[in-house]
């Protein structure tokens, strides 16, 4: 089964729960999460080993 690369583009309220889901998913590689907090990131990188960004621009690229 082909594998599909996910970001998830602010983790608010519903965000977080983006990434829980598409981190347990088996086609999909969750690669980044963008959001504006830091603290919040810190928690998401901790708990789901996933690269983290407080900024969206170049960060997020195609994933080979």
């Amino acid at each position: 089964m082909k594998r599909i690369a996910v970001s998830v583009i602010d983790a608010g309220n519903m965000g977080i729960h983006h990434v829980r889901n598409y981190h347990y998913l088996q086609p999909v590689d969750l690669v980044g999460v963008v959001d504006k907090d830091p603290f919040k990131l810190q928690e998401i990188e901790k708990y789901f080993s996933v690269l983290i960004y407080t900024k969206f621009g170049n960060k997020v690229k195609k994933h080979n």
